[in-house]
């Protein structure tokens, strides 16, 4: 049973989960189990944090945290940093990933679970997605409408993994048990391959246009160029044996039909902050595997070059 979780990143997606798992944590070791929850960050994080008077809608917050050098193997360690911090992050975390510590990822993308495999050959990595935020963070500030969901489960080539099927009933009886938002799903494949091709549509069509949710919420060129750049991550997705549609385009827009106008995705948020963005991660992972099945992707290729990533 999973008792010790640890979490890397407490930016705008740790805090908003965090608190949950927190207060589950608190409720436990008040009745008397050993549960525990803390972010893992240095001396000078932890400093940085606390002088940047946290709060969620307003409410100061007061989360544990441990140091990496202090940390010792725990049940399940998650994954909440920008995919340019998973390298440091990985390296933070090696003293808390012991022999069948689950670790489980909330980056974007496509890529961060291989890079989790790979560190920790010892460890159980599983699957899952986070969608539904509305959250706006300055400094460590953080307000939001909607505070979302997590999916979780296996991929396609997991399924008869008997070490992972353990791991992944460990992670659900302790995803209820904290009373967490989502759901465990039978095809992972094919939400995590829709969240991707979300964001390659809302976020960098908000970060193009330097808008707000709203912006691409009504009929315009922002919601055009959203919808454009998600049926290009569509067409790569198929080429790679993932059968996403024109369906599953109107589902994952109906979700951002349904968020905070005001609010802001993480790309638009980096570009304000002057933070860099994760250029990479989309529109870079699109013109890759378009290049690797000879498709064409003009819309996201446009993207890249107005964005001015590498990804060109």
């Amino acid at each position: 049973m999973i008792k010790s979780v640890i979490c890397i990143g407490h930016g705008a997606l740790g805090l908003l989960f965090g608190q949950i798992w927190q207060a589950a944590a608190e409720r436990r070791r008040a009745a008397g189990e050993g549960w525990s929850f803390a972010f893992l960050a240095t001396d000078e994080r932890q400093r940085r944090f606390r002088e940047g008077r946290p709060a969620i809608n307003g409410r100061e917050v007061d989360f544990a945290f441990i140091k990496p050098e202090e940390v010792r193997p725990v049940d399940l360690v998650i994954f909440t940093v920008k995919s340019g911090a998973l390298a440091q992050a990985i390296r933070d975390a090696r003293g808390a990933v012991g022999s069948g510590t689950i670790l489980l990822s909330l980056l974007n993308g496509v890529s961060s679970e291989d890079h989790l495999r790979q560190a920790f050959p010892e460890a159980l990595v599983l699957t899952a997605t986070a969608q539904g935020m509305d959250a706006t963070r300055e400094g460590y500030r953080l307000s939001y409408s909607n505070l979302g969901t997590i999916t979780y489960g296996l991929r396609r080539r997991e399924l008869e993994d008997t070490e992972l099927q353990a791991a992944l009933a460990e992670f659900e009886a302790w995803f209820r048990a904290t009373e967490t938002p989502g759901a465990r799903l039978t095809d992972m494949e094919r939400q995590y391959w829709g969240k991707f091709m979300l964001n390659c549509g809302v976020n960098q069509a908000a970060a193009c246009f330097n808008g707000p949710y709203g912006c691409v919420q009504k009929p315009g060129p922002a919601r055009e160029l959203m919808r454009a750049a998600m049926e290009e991550a569509c067409a790569v997705a198929n080429a790679e044996g993932v059968a996403l549609d024109a369906a599953d385009i109107d589902r994952w827009i109906g979700l951002i039909d349904t968020l905070d106008p005001d609010g802001s995705p993480s790309m638009r948020q980096d570009l304000v902050a002057g933070r860099p963005l994760e250029l990479e991660l989309f529109a870079g992972t699109v013109l890759k595997i378009a290049a690797k099945h000879g498709l064409d992707v003009p819309t996201n290729r446009r993207i890249a070059r107005q964005l001015g990533g590498s990804a060109t």
